[in-house]
């Protein structure tokens, strides 16, 4: 399996739309693309959880069967990242990122990883 990481310098610069647009087209050449975003800091409430709405986005377009929850690693509300800026790192949180990629990546020729809204961000 190979992964491609898609980060920008700003936010709203396209990201989305290139790992769909990259998605897409691997798709059409017959491989199983899988997307995943380690660390979402804009959380997004449709109904009963919150999620991130860039990765519902592309589960839906991709036709992805994954649950959207299982698409992001880490979800923090912005009280929450003032929070763990101000404690000592948290290594459950990257276990948490590792645990949900292996599921999401299992069988999949490509996964398309989406990083934050800039260099700093994660």
């Amino acid at each position: 399996m190979k992964a491609l990481y898609v980060t920008s310098l700003h936010t709203s610069s396209g990201k989305t739309a290139l790992c769909l647009g990259l998605a897409r087209r691997m798709q059409a050449e017959g491989r199983k693309v899988g997307y995943f975003k380690p660390l979402s800091v804009q959380a997004w409430t449709p109904g009963k959880f919150q999620t991130d709405e860039d990765a519902d986005f592309v589960r839906r377009i991709l036709d992805l069967s994954e649950d959207v929850r299982d698409l992001v690693g880490v979800m923090l509300a912005p009280d929450t990242v003032k929070h763990l800026v101000a404690t000592e790192p948290n290594t459950a949180l990257l276990d948490q990122v590792k645990a949900s990629f292996g599921k999401v990546s299992q069988g999949k020729d490509v996964m398309l990883l989406e990083g934050g809204g800039s260099l700093r961000e994660g």
